[in-house]
């Protein structure tokens, strides 16, 4: 195998085939990335067995074939050449040589015979999306995923499709979040669990383009091509929370506040707290103001805003890293909070619509100190 091309587009190539790559694995060749050079292209694979990512870029082939290199030496070699474009050769031996410039390289890489294929995934279930709507949409939701719940389906996203509408949630049995969004499904009707870890990845991936990018599944794997990319993953297999069922439809308290005002104060509340020292936030939702405390062994500290608040007065308590993260999400200007009992999930809605819909459940609260 040689081929040469630009150095930055093999860069960009080499970092996007990387989020594939296993971190350990007793197959060392899934710590590497394949190379493939055929025609009048060249396409990067990492693949761990759960997540596969191809990128696929023009490049001038002087030999077609493979080879699986390293993929720290790798990106390392690639980052640091100092020329504008490189010529790759790949030997009999599995030696890789890598030239830029004055630079030489000489490492050893393994056989393409030694890579797993990639899961091919035949699609009972496509539709398209515009891409940066589908970046919002895991931004909003991402955060209340869980890392590793014993409920194997929080580490994970729903996506849920009925009658032209997609509603992505995440729950970690602490919090919940919702973001829906019109798409021509073409009568679809089905549901399907993204693993976390594609999630993230997904979203390194995505720009804020408006052109579509195509979503493929089958019983089990998803294929998704963003660009020169093709990511396929395995699914997350169980059943999902029943979350249109905890999502209360009615508040006997609720209030319009400014997302960066509340966001702020939550967040100066929340500078006496840390890993040794927790304790809930108190909020205090009354006449036209919002009062929020919080006090630990290191002292106390009390703030308030102004809003106006409808319906009964209700002090509740929760934690302040969910409040803030769901905060952070909402991207918008104001908020609608709503609660019902000081035992009952905090609703965060937009201040109009419903795209998305952020449940935070509180924190039971000691006698008032």
């Amino acid at each position: 195998m040689k081929f040469s091309c630009d150095k930055y587009v093999l860069w960009e190539a080499v970092t996007a085939a990387n989020k594939g790559v296993a971190v350990r694995s007793t197959n060392q060749a899934l710590e590497g990335i394949l190379i493939s050079a055929s025609g009048d292209s060249v396409k990067l694979t990492g693949y761990d067995l759960s997540l596969g990512i191809e990128c696929t870029f023009l490049a001038q082939i002087i030999e077609p074939g493979d080879i699986v290199a390293p993929a720290k030496v790798m990106t390392e070699i690639v980052r640091t050449l100092p020329g504008d474009t490189l010529t790759v050769t790949a030997g009999e031996d599995n030696g890789i040589n890598i030239v830029s410039g004055l630079a030489e390289y000489n490492i050893m890489g393994i056989s393409k015979e030694e890579f797993p294929e990639l899961f091919k995934v035949e699609a009972n279930l496509k539709f398209e999306i515009p891409q940066n709507v589908l970046k919002s949409m895991f931004r909003q939701t991402a955060f209340a995923m869980a890392v590793n719940s014993t409920k194997a389906t929080q580490n994970g996203a729903l996506f849920d499709i009925k009658d032209d509408m997609l509603n992505i949630v995440a729950v970690d049995g602490f919090r919940l979040s919702l973001r829906r969004e019109n798409i021509p499904s073409t009568g679809i009707n089905d549901s399907f669990i993204i693993p976390g870890k594609t999630v993230h990845e997904i979203l390194k991936l995505l720009g804020d383009e408006e052109h579509n990018i195509e979503i493929k599944t089958s019983k089990k794997h998803l294929s998704m091509q963003i660009g020169n990319i093709i990511l396929v993953s395995r699914l997350l297999e169980g059943e999902f929370t029943n979350y249109k069922a905890v999502i209360p439809a009615e508040a006997s308290t609720s209030t319009l506040v400014n997302t960066k005002s509340f966001l702020e104060s939550v967040e100066r509340a929340s500078l006496l707290l840390n890993e040794k020292m927790r304790a809930p936030i108190r909020c205090m939702f009354e006449f036209d103001t919002i009062k929020i405390t919080s006090k630990t062994s290191m002292g106390n500290v009390h703030d308030e805003i102004s809003s106006v608040i409808d319906g009964e007065t209700l002090e509740i308590g929760f934690n302040d890293r969910f409040m803030t993260e769901a905060l952070r999400a909402t991207e918008s200007e104001s908020v609608r909070l709503g609660m019902t009992t000081p035992l009952s999930p905090i609703v965060i809605r937009p201040e109009t619509g419903g795209k998305f819909v952020m449940l935070v459940l509180p924190v039971r609260l000691k006698a008032e100190y």
